[in-house]
This record gives structure tokens, sequence and C-alpha cells, in this order.
């Protein structure tokens, strides 16, 4: 059967790449941090969209503008942007 190291997902899971190489791994983190506010930002602006009709503020979920902005920057400056997370 073997360890869970060594088959399955665990495999990718195994930490040694993080010591090895933990510029790229901070910056692959960068990079889903990114990805993730890219979809919430287009959910939460067609959600406003569909909502508009339904409920009042709906302009508070369009605001979902600045989150794929901010997907944007972080993607053009990968290292400031691990900086303005951390912070």
């Amino acid at each position: 059967m073997g360890t869970f190291g060594s088959r399955g997902a665990g495999r990718y899971c195994d930490s040694s790449h993080q010591v090895a190489w933990p510029a790229i791994t901070s910056l692959v983190l960068i990079y889903v941090i990114a990805g993730w506010a890219l979809v919430t930002g287009a959910f939460e602006i067609v959600a406003a969209a569909r909502l508009r009709k339904h409920i009042a503020g709906e302009w508070l979920l369009a605001i979902g503008g600045a989150s794929i902005i901010f997907s944007i920057l972080i993607a053009i400056a990968p290292f400031a942007g691990a900086l303005v997370i951390a912070l």
C-alpha cells in the first residue's frame, strides 16, 4: 500500500518542494489568490446584474470590479502583491 506521501494526492501535498523552493511556493500562492479574487469579483458582478430588480443596494455587489482590479494588479506585480497581502 505504501505511505500517504507515496500515492494519490498526497504526493503533490509533500512539503519538500516548499522547503527547497520557498520563493516559487509563495509565487504560486500569490497567483492562486489572484485567481480567486478574479473569479470572486466576476461572480459578484454577475450577481449584481441578476439581482438588480430584486434588491436595493445591488451596487455594493458591483464593487466586485475592485476585486478584479486587485487580482490584475497582483498578477502584474506578484512580489509587491505578496507584500500587500502580508500587511
